[in-house]
C-alpha cells in the first residue's frame, strides 16, 4: 500500500510493543521481587551451612580435648591410657588443621575467623603433658564459646523453621554442654589421690548433676517437638534411648560411688574407660542430630535453588506467553485492519485506490519529494466518449469496461512506487515518484497503447472503433514548490489540451508552463 501504509504499520507495531511491554514489565517486577527474596534465602542457607561446618570442626576438637583432659588427670596412667593420650594429641592437631582448612575455604570474611584460626594455631603447638585440669577446661570453654558465637554470626540461631531451630539448639548448645558436664565428672573422678574422692569436690559434682538434669529436660522437650518429623526423627530416636541409658549409668556411678561419703577405692584408668564408654553414646547423639540438621539445611538450600530456577522459568514462560498471545492478536488484528484499510482506500468496482486515498498519497509524496528532491510525476486520463459508450452499450457494459481499463492500468505499472487511482467516474490517475518528463511520457504512451490493445468495441467513438483514452501528464520538481491542487490543475489542463487536439493522445504539460 505504499509508504503511507508502511507508516501506519509502523505505528501499529509500536502499539504491539507497548501492549506487550506492559504485562512483561509486570511479570519482570514479580520476578525481581521473587528472585531477590529467594536469593536472600539461598544466601541465608549457605551462610548457615558454612557456619555449621566451622562449628562441627570446633566441636570435634572439643570432644578430643575433653578426652585428653580426662586422661591427663590420671596420676598413674596405664599403658593403654598413654597410647590413647598420644593418639588424642595427634587427633587434636588433625582437628585443628581441619578447622583451619575449613576457615580458609570461606571466601567471605566472617567475624571471629581470624580469632578462631589463631586459637587453632596456638592449640597445635601446645605441650599437653604440662597442661592441668583448669587450663584444659579454659581452652574447652573458649572453643565452646566461639562455637556459640559462630552460630549467631552465621544466623543459625535465627533459623525460622522450628525443627531446624530445635536441632541447632541441640547441636550447638544443649548436647555440647551436656557432654562437657559429664566430661568434668569424668576428669574429677580420675583425679583423686589415694584412691578416694576429695571432699571439696562433692559440692561441684552435685552441681554438675543438677545441670545435667536440666539439659536432659531440654533434650526431652526438643525430642517431643521433633516427633512428627517422620524419618528424620527415627535417626535421632535411635540414639536417644542409648543416651538416656548412658546418662543414667554415669549419674548412678557418680551418686553411688563418687559421692559416697565414706569414700570408695577406685582405679582411675577403669573409671575413665567406663565413663567414656557411656559418654560416647551422648557424642553419638550429637553426631546424629548434626547429620539431620545438615541434611535439612541442604534440602532447604536445594529447594530455594529450585525455586530460583522456577522463577527464571516463570519469567521466560510469561514473556513467551505474552509475546505469543500478543503476536497472534497483532497478526489477526493486523489482517482485519489491513482489510478494513483496503476497503476504505480501494474503489470497490475497479479495485484501484480511491480518490480519498489519492489525496493522502499525493500530499505524502509531495512531502517526500521535498526531503529527497526526486521529481513527482502525475498522469490523469479518462475514457474517450464514455457517456456515449454507456448510452450505446448500457451501464453494465460500462462498468465492465471500467474494470478492464483499471486492470490494464494496474498491470502496466512498472515500479513498486507507481500507484494507480480511480479519481471518479471514468477518470483515472497515476502517481510516479522519481521520473523525468521523458520517462513519464513514454510510460503514459505505453499505458494508452495497452488500453487501446484491449480492443473493446466502441462504435460511438469519434476517434476509434474501440475504447481509447486521453491523457494529461505533468512532472513537478522540488524547485517548483507547487501544491497538490496546483499540480492536479496543471495535469487537468494537459488532459483538456489532449481532448482539444483530437483525443486518444498524451499531452505533457511543459516545464515553462509549470513555472508560469
Amino acid at each position: 500500500m505504499g509508504r503511507f501504509c508502511q507508516d501506519r504499520r509502523k505505528k501499529s507495531f509500536y502499539f504491539f510493543i507497548f501492549i506487550s511491554a506492559v504485562p512483561i514489565m509486570g511479570a519482570l517486577l514479580v520476578f525481581l521481587y521473587s528472585y531477590s527474596y529467594i536469593k536472600k534465602d539461598i544466601d541465608f542457607k549457605s551462610h548457615e551451612l558454612k557456619g555449621l561446618g566451622v562449628i562441627a570442626q570446633i566441636q570435634k576438637s572439643v570432644f578430643a580435648l575433653q578426652k585428653l583432659r580426662g586422661l591427663n588427670c590420671i596420676e598413674t596412667p596405664n599403658e593403654e591410657s598413654l597410647k590413647n593420650m598420644d593418639a588424642l594429641k595427634m587427633d587434636v592437631i588433625k582437628q585443628m588443621n581441619a578447622l583451619q582448612a575449613t576457615l580458609l575455604k570461606i571466601n567471605k570474611e566472617i567475624p571471629l575467623k581470624k580469632e578462631i584460626y589463631d586459637l587453632a594455631q596456638q592449640i597445635k603447638i601446645l605441650e599437653f603433658e604440662n597442661y592441668d585440669f583448669h587450663q584444659f577446661s579454659q581452652t574447652i570453654e573458649t572453643l565452646l564459646a566461639l562455637s556459640k558465637h559462630v552460630s549467631y554470626h552465621s544466623d543459625l540461631v535465627f533459623e525460622q523453621d522450628l525443627k531446624s531451630f530445635l536441632l541447632v539448639r541441640n547441636v550447638v548448645f544443649i548436647i555440647p554442654e551436656l557432654i562437657e558436664y559429664n566430661g568434668l565428672i569424668r576428669a574429677a573422678t580420675v583425679s583423686f589421690s589415694n584412691g578416694a574422692i576429695a571432699t571439696n569436690r562433692e559440692q561441684q559434682l552435685s552441681t554438675l548433676l543438677e545441670k545435667i538434669e536440666d539439659k536432659l529436660k531440654e533434650l526431652d522437650f526438643n525430642s517431643f517437638m521433633l516427633k512428627n518429623s517422620d524419618s528424620e526423627y527415627e535417626k535421632i530416636k535411635a540414639t536417644s534411648a542409648h543416651v538416656k541409658e548412658a546418662q543414667y549409668e554415669i549419674t548412678k556411678f557418680a551418686v553411688q560411688s563418687i559421692l559416697n561419703p565414706e569414700g570408695v577405692k577406685l582405679e582411675p584408668n577403669g573409671v575413665f574407660k567406663e565413663v567414656t564408654k557411656n559418654l560416647d553414646f551422648i557424642v553419638e547423639m550429637h553426631e546424629a542430630d548434626f547429620v539431620v540438621l545438615q541434611e535439612r539445611l541442604r534440602d532447604e538450600l536445594k529447594k530455594s535453588e529450585l525455586y530460583k530456577m522456577l522463577a527464571v522459568v516463570f519469567l521466560v514462560v510469561c514473556v513467551g506467553f505474552v509475546l505469543m498471545i500478543n503476536r497472534v492478536f497483532y497478526v489477526k488484528n493486523r489482517e482485519y485492519i489491513d482489510k478494513i484499510e483496503e476497503l476504505t482506500i480501494t474503489d470497490p468496482m475497479t479495485m484501484l485506490y480511491n480518490r480519498r486515498y489519492f489525496d493522502e498519497i499525493f500530499e505524502s509524496n509531495l512531502r517526500l519529494q521535498q526531503r529527497t528532491g526526486q521529481p513527482l510525476g502525475f498522469i490523469i486520463f479518462d475514457i474517450d466518449f464514455f457517456k456515449l459508450y454507456n448510452d450505446t452499450y448500457g451501464h453494465q457494459a460500462g462498468d465492465h469496461t471500467l474494470k478492464s481499463v483499471a486492470g490494464c492500468t494496474q498491470k502496466s505499472l512498472k515500479r513498486a512506487t507507481d500507484m494507480a487511482f480511480r479519481l471518479g467516474g471514468e477518470e483515472f490517475g497515476i502517481l510516479c515518484l522519481g521520473v523525468d518528463e521523458k520517462q513519464i511520457l513514454s510510460f503514459a504512451q505505453q499505458i494508452r497503447e495497452n488500453i487501446e490493445a484491449l480492443n473493446i468495441e466502441h462504435k460511438s467513438s469519434a476517434v476509434k472503433s474501440c475504447v481509447s483514452v486521453s491523457m494529461g501528464v505533468v512532472v513537478a520538481s522540488k524547485e517548483d514548490k507547487k501544491s497538490s491542487t496546483e499540480i492536479y490543475k496543471l495535469a487537468d489542463d494537459a488532459l483538456y489540451e489532449a481532448k482539444e487536439r483530437g483525443r486518444n493522445r498524451v499531452v505533457l504539460f511543459s516545464k515553462s508552463s509549470l513555472s508560469c
